[in-house]
C-alpha cells in the first residue's frame, strides 16, 4: 500500500480547491443548522465526532488487532491525509472554525501545539502543516510496520 502524495500537476488548481472547501462548509451548516438551529450546537456535533472519529481509529491503527477493521482504518487515514493535502488542512477544522466563527481553534489535536506556545516559536500555518504531515508520516509507518510484521 502506497502513500498518495499528489503532485501540483495532479492537484486541482487553488481556485477550485477553494470551491470545493466553501461548498462542503456550506453544505454542512445548512444541513446541521436544520438539525440544531445553532451554528455553535452545530460546531460542537461535529468537534465531538472529529474527536471520536480521530481517537479510535488511531488508537486501534496503533494497537489493535490487525483484521478488516484495522484495514479500513488504515486506509481511512491514508484517504484522510489526502483530503488534508488536497483541503490544505482539516476539513473538519475548517468546518469547526467556520461555525464557531473563529480562527483560532486549531482543531482536535490542539493539545499537540500546547508545548510549543509556551516557546518563543510562532504557531504559523505552515508549521501547524508540516507537525500534522510529520505525525501522519508517523502513524503511516506503524501501521504499515505493524502490517508487515503480522504476515508471519
Amino acid at each position: 500500500m502506497l502513500l498518495y502524495i499528489p503532485t501540483p500537476m495532479m492537484m486541482s488548481s487553488i481556485e477550485i480547491r477553494k470551491k470545493h472547501t466553501e461548498l462542503l462548509i456550506d453544505r454542512t451548516k445548512r444541513r446541521l443548522f436544520k438539525l440544531t438551529g445553532n451554528d455553535a450546537v452545530s460546531g460542537y456535533i461535529i468537534f465531538i465526532f472529529h474527536q471520536v472519529i480521530a481517537c479510535l481509529s488511531l488508537t486501534y491503527i496503533l494497537i489493535g488487532e490487525i483484521n478488516w477493521i484495522f484495514y479500513l482504518l488504515f486506509i481511512s487515514w491514508i484517504a484522510a491525509f489526502n483530503l488534508h493535502l488536497y483541503f490544505n488542512g482539516c476539513i473538519l477544522t475548517k468546518i469547526e472554525r467556520s461555525l464557531w466563527n473563529t480562527r483560532e481553534w486549531s482543531g482536535t489535536l490542539a493539545w499537540i501545539f500546547s508545548p510549543i506556545d509556551n516557546t518563543s516559536v510562532a504557531m504559523t500555518p505552515n508549521l501547524v502543516n508540516n507537525i500534522f504531515i510529520c505525525c501522519g508520516i508517523v502513524i503511516f509507518m506503524v501501521g504499515f510496520l505493524r502490517f508487515l510484521y503480522s504476515l508471519n
